[in-house]
Order: structure tokens, then C-alpha cells, then sequence
């Protein structure tokens, strides 16, 4: 297993070097002027709205395509086309809602075989509850031991997450939070993942949040895989949880 679950490669886009040179020159010559619709050749323009309205791709994977930063691609495509960029949901396409799906398919997902089917799955403690300090110091409070056994091979991994983080209503007029948000080194999220144990009465809103929502969602249902001794895990747990934020 890799430090990094979610350092998966992304798209690229094999920009001609001319549109390359097009742009660089048209940002040399605008030099640091912060006025919209800066002048730039009607071929870069074009190619521009291609990649970004018809090929659908987003910000980060044209900025990829011509060496740019996410911010200086940002702020080209407002300054140069004449339409205006996508904004709230209609910012992830069709394209990137297709690779984001991809990313977790079959063995490219990072938890990809790891149930043994064999298992007899562990019951989750759920009543056992407390706060716990994460490895960049803050404190969060954890619902059960399964989401402390998570919560702790997240942070071996160095992976960046939060718990709980956001509300989304869904169309049954019904709000679902989820467990764990997964995020990448540049603190966009990546993933959500849901802990499901014994208890698994409240599936119908992560199955309904699959069909409703763009972000990938991973469901567990097992941590054997995620610790050695769940009873030793659960010891652990009940004796170093605190009861207060600290």
C-alpha cells in the first residue's frame, strides 16, 4: 500500500505546443493587467473553448495542459473567452463525472479486494463514543470504534480527512452526512467514505447520495482489514478516548 491512497494519476491533455506559445506570448504582452476580456488570438480563443466547453474538461486538467497553475489557468479562461467559466454544480461535466468514476472501478480503487469474503464480519461497538486527537493535533468526535480504527489507519497513511464536514439534502427532502472526506494534497476533496457495521438502517441515503451526487463515495462495511486485533483496538479505545475536547 502507498503512503498516498488517492495520489492517482490524472487526466492530461496533449496540448499543441503552438496554442502553448500562443498563450504564454498573450500573457507576456497583457503582462499584469487585471481587466477581463484581455485582447488574445482568435485561434486560442477557439482551442480554448473547445477543450472547456466542448470537450468538457475542467480548470485543473487544461492548466495541466499548458503548465499552468490552477489559478493562472483560472484566470486566463475569464480573461480570454467570451463566455463566462462554469460555476456551482455545473462545474463538474459529464467527462469529469466519467473519470472520477473510473478512478474507483474494480482494481483502481484503493480498497480494491481487501475484504476477505471468508471473514465474519466484526461487530461495530457503536455506542462507544469520544473525541480524538488526530495526528495534525486538532480533535474530532468519533461515533464508534470502527470509525476510530479508520480514523487511526487514516492518519498512518498521512492521509488529509475530516469527519462529518458537510450536509447534503437529498431528493427524498431527507439530509445525509457522511463519516470521512477524503482530501488531496491541495486540500480539494477527493472522496467521501461511509462506515457502515451492524447497523446498516440508514443505507438507503448512501445509496440514494450515489445516484443524486458527482463525488465519489466508498462504503465500508468491514475493518478487518484495517487493524490486527479488533479486540485490542476496542481496548484501546475505550481507555484513551477522551470525553472532552482537548
Amino acid at each position: 500500500m502507498k503512503n498516498n491512497p488517492w495520489n492517482i494519476r490524472m487526466e492530461k491533455i496533449e496540448v499543441p505546443q503552438k496554442y502553448i506559445d500562443m498563450l504564454d506570448e498573450t500573457r507576456r504582452i497583457n503582462g499584469s493587467k487585471k481587466t477581463n476580456r484581455i485582447g488574445a488570438p482568435s485561434e486560442l480563443i477557439e482551442y480554448l473553448e473547445h477543450l472547456y466547453f466542448d470537450e468538457e474538461y475542467g480548470i485543473k486538467a487544461v492548466a495541466r495542459g499548458f503548465g499552468y497553475s490552477y489559478s493562472e489557468m483560472r484566470r486566463g479562461l475569464i480573461n480570454y473567452m467570451p463566455r463566462p467559466i462554469r460555476t456551482g454544480r455545473d462545474v463538474i461535466t459529464a467527462r469529469m463525472v466519467r473519470f472520477r468514476s473510473a478512478r474507483v472501478t474494480g482494481d483502481k480503487n484503493p480498497w480494491y479486494d481487501w475484504t476477505n469474503q471468508n471473514k465474519k464480519p466484526i461487530k461495530n461497538s457503536r455506542g462507544i463514543q469520544g473525541y480524538y486527537k488526530k495526528r495534525d493535533g486538532t480533535t474530532v468526535w468519533l461515533r464508534s470504534t470502527w470509525e476510530y480504527i479508520y480514523a487511526k489507519w487514516l492518519d498512518r497513511h498521512n492521509v488529509k480527512w475530516s469527519i462529518e464536514t458537510t450536509v447534503f439534502k437529498l431528493s427524498n427532502n431527507e439530509r445525509y452526512r457522511p463519516d470521512f472526506f477524503i482530501f488531496d494534497n491541495k486540500d480539494e476533496l477527493q472522496y467521501i467514505v461511509e462506515i457502515k457495521g451492524y447497523y446498516k438502517n440508514r443505507l438507503y441515503k448512501y445509496e440514494l447520495f450515489k445516484k443524486e451526487y458527482s463525488i465519489p463515495i466508498i462504503l465500508i462495511d468491514c475493518v478487518d482489514d484495517y487493524c490486527k486485533n479488533y479486540k485490542k483496538e476496542l481496548k484501546l479505545w475505550k481507555s484513551q478516548r477522551l470525553k472532552l475536547k482537548g
